[in-house]
């Protein structure tokens, strides 16, 4: 299970650089495909840190450009690859607690 983990990891990367490389392509990308594309960053970093028990840093709508966005993909792929790497078949059975945006607790596993 794990390899497989490993494995749609690197496909994510790949998908997060395919669509923001189409959106950096045209000459007036949409804000809203801009929006998007911030968003799942961010969401990506979110869960991160929530795996990793630190603080959430973005928020889950921030206001990155493409630039931005740019960026904290490469940031994501080298973070996901050291926790990825990191990770054993029992932690991935290990439970998460984390507080959403709107402060509620949650426990999943």
């Amino acid at each position: 299970m794990l390899a497989y983990i490993r494995e749609m990891f690197v496909y994510d990367d790949w998908a997060n650089q395919r669509s923001l490389r189409s959106l950096t392509e045209m000459e007036h990308p949409p804000e809203r495909a801009r929006k998007v594309m911030a968003h799942i960053v961010a969401a990506q970093l979110l869960w991160l840190s929530r795996l990793k028990r630190e603080t959430q840093l973005a928020p889950v709508w921030p206001e990155f450009g493409l630039a931005d966005c740019a960026r904290q993909i490469n940031t994501l792929r080298r973070a996901w690859e050291d926790y990825l790497g990191e990770l054993t078949n029992a932690g991935l059975d290990a439970a998460i607690e984390y507080t959403n945006s709107k402060r509620e607790t949650y426990r999943d596993g």
